[in-house]
């Protein structure tokens, strides 16, 4: 995040556009067909109305009606997408320079180009800025049930199936709070004198 942050160019969209996916989790498409309209800086949230189709260049649906919802995002995002200039005739957040969205591959590109810099992680795409995101709120405690939401789910069994892998990972660290919590019960409880009605 830090070499992005330092690298960015407001003319140059991919990083902006892997940033967003990183805070807010978000699929590809959802990002790539992210408009102007749909950042609510008042209430600081990212309306998800539709999907950018890379290859027809257009707008299509969602992958399914749960995907249709509101993403809270914090002021420092927003902050960070108003530095992109507004172009094109389609209210496009992500249109470079050039007039057009970065695909897939050339995100791609510009991730391992950062990765290369920072960190070594064999086959992190794009994709993968989703599943950081997950994996970050699950260490930091996050419901899944809330997590299933923001992402989109139709419900908590998808988010429990894909993400499987990581809720075992943090499994142990739940145990140990759950074991933790449990352990009130057999405290001592302090009693305060009954006193007598009169």
């Amino acid at each position: 995040m830090d070499y992005l942050l330092k690298t960015r160019n407001k003319n140059f969209t991919s990083k902006y556009m892997i940033i967003t996916a990183l805070m807010t989790g978000m699929r590809p498409g959802e990002i790539q067909g992210l408009r102007w309209q749909d950042i609510n800086p008042l209430f600081n949230t990212i309306q998800v109305t539709q999907s950018w189709n890379e290859a027809n260049q257009a707008f299509q649906d969602l992958k399914n009606e749960s995907s249709h919802r509101t993403v809270r995002i914090d002021k420092w995002l927003i902050g960070i997408l108003s530095e992109i200039p507004k172009r094109g005739s389609q209210d496009l957040v992500f249109v470079n320079q050039y007039g057009t969205i970065p695909t897939s591959s050339a995100i791609n590109k510009t991730l391992r180009e950062s990765l290369h810099n920072n960190i070594v992680l064999k086959g992190f795409h794009f994709q993968s800025c989703r599943h950081t995101h997950v994996a970050y709120l699950l260490a930091r405690g996050i419901d899944l049930y809330a997590i299933s939401k923001r992402l989109g789910h139709s419900n908590i069994i998808i988010t429990a199936n894909v993400y499987s892998y990581l809720i075992d990972e943090y499994k142990a660290k739940t145990d140990d709070q759950i074991v933790k919590s449990l352990s009130n019960l057999r405290e001592p409880i302090a009693k305060s004198p009954i006193q007598k009605q009169k």
